[in-house]
């Protein structure tokens, strides 16, 4: 049964980018016709873990979300806050590792539409316009790692620093909190921590990030590339 408040969030679905371009129409009859669910998200609620069964679609339809990925050694990991709409690893319901990489959980309070992967597939086989915004989401997420492992790395400390966080990120902007040891960063760059270190707090000094202990917090992304790329 459809609730007047999932009628209410008709607009936020439909300019989510899998659904982008679906008919009003086509959309009353996914929520009919699949077992769709769109919930109330508190704050702190965890809306999918790392390493658990990536079996279901997780939408955030409005509010922010924390999405947390660890190194596989888990000596660091990156956290990075990030605004709806936004969705959930959809690429992990396929393949060979069909587990989520990234533990996310509600920033702020959410809404979130979920759909079981069988009612994916379903869509998918149903709607030419689902099918094909699927594909293109597929097909820019391997684009996007093709560009970034050819694209040449950037020269000095400071702008291997900023490639180390970009090629991490889910989205290369917004507030980003590292959590890593400076000897173990200095590893990862091929660089002394004395070195790191330095840098790091000349970096601080000029307001693009502010260190705690373990943790380097990133207030703007794209503020600390600009400033590198100079």
């Amino acid at each position: 049964m459809i609730k007047i408040r999932d009628l209410e969030l008709f607009d936020d679905i439909l300019a989510t980018p899998l659904f982008l371009g679906m008919s009003r129409a086509d959309l009353l009859s996914v929520l009919s016709g699949l077992r769709l669910s769109i919930k109330d998200r508190k704050a702190n609620e965890v809306l999918a873990a790392a390493d658990t069964p990536c079996n279901r679609l997780v939408i955030v339809l409005r509010g922010q979300v924390n999405v947390v990925t660890a190194s596989s050694g888990h000596a660091y990991k990156l956290t990075e806050t990030l605004s709806a709409p936004f969705q959930c690893q959809v690429e992990r319901m396929f393949g060979r590792h069909t587990a989520f990489g990234s533990t996310v959980s509600a920033a702020t309070p959410c809404n979130t539409l979920t759909l079981p992967k069988k009612d994916v597939l379903t869509l998918y086989n149903t709607y030419e316009i689902f099918r094909l915004n699927l594909l293109n989401m597929l097909t820019l997420r391997l684009q996007k790692e093709e560009i970034c492992n050819w694209m040449e790395r950037g020269s000095g400390l400071r702008r291997s620093i900023v490639d180390f966080v970009i090629r991490r990120c889910a989205y290369p902007a917004g507030k980003k909190l590292l959590s890593i040891k400076m000897i173990d960063l200095a590893a990862e760059l091929n660089s002394t921590r004395i070195d790191v270190s330095d840098e790091l707090n000349s970096l601080q000094d000029e307001g693009l990030v502010v260190l705690h202990r373990g943790i380097i917090e990133i207030p703007a992304l794209e503020d600390l590339y600009l400033n590198a790329a100079r």
